[in-house]
């Protein structure tokens, strides 16, 4: 989950600057496509057919704003924050479907500039509904958002989740996420936070 943060020495807002400044927010068009209008991926399945990712859907928007408050919360005003990154170009936002209902997300940002040697996304948010957490979901969203991260020729991919959060923190850990740095009072409501990071061979 990104950072949402208390204004000042971290949080949303400078993020948010961050994202101003590289042109996204401000327009997105003048240094390269959407990234919703560049990716193209088919039907992704994991383990059986009953659970699957598919881009997603304006009328998802509710779900996403729902499981947001629901998992996030504890941490900040999430539900906020995902349906407004939920809105812009700058991000993208896939849904895992268990027997075709959603029960989980993950919203991929860009923000470096693509010049730079050492191109960079953030995986911004990611969350299961609890009650179908253990069931390769989050995984399977995992591999997607790499999949696309790569054909977007993004070289490393990073994420913040909180210190407490070791069920997250083991997921990341098994798609090969490598703890950074330590951060602390990440979160709006004062959680310490891990940074971690995957380089992604091209």
């Amino acid at each position: 989950m990104s950072r949402g943060g208390r204004f000042g020495r971290y949080g949303e807002i400078k993020r948010i600057g961050r994202l101003r400044r590289s042109g996204f927010l401000s327009d997105p068009a003048a240094r390269f496509q959407s990234l919703k209008e560049r990716i193209r991926f088919g039907r992704k399945e994991g383990k059986g057919p009953q659970l699957r990712v598919r881009p997603v859907r304006q009328s998802d928007l509710h779900f996403v704003e729902e499981l947001s408050g629901k998992v996030f919360e504890v941490y900040g005003p999430y539900r906020q924050w995902v349906s407004r990154w939920f809105k812009v170009d700058s991000a993208v936002t896939l849904i895992a479907l268990h027997e075709e209902r959603p029960v989980g997300f993950a919203m991929l940002g860009r923000f470096s500039n693509p010049a730079q040697v050492l191109f960079s996304a953030e995986l911004l948010a990611i969350a299961v509904e609890p009650r179908k957490q253990r069931m390769g979901a989050g995984r399977l969203l995992m591999n997607e958002i790499e999949e696309i991260a790569l054909s977007l020729g993004v070289n490393r991919l990073f994420l913040h989740t909180a210190k407490d959060n070791l069920p997250a923190q083991k997921l990341f850990r098994s798609c090969l996420f490598t703890p950074s740095e330590l951060k602390r009072n990440f979160y709006p409501a004062g959680q310490d936070a891990l940074l971690m990071f995957k380089d992604l061979l091209l």
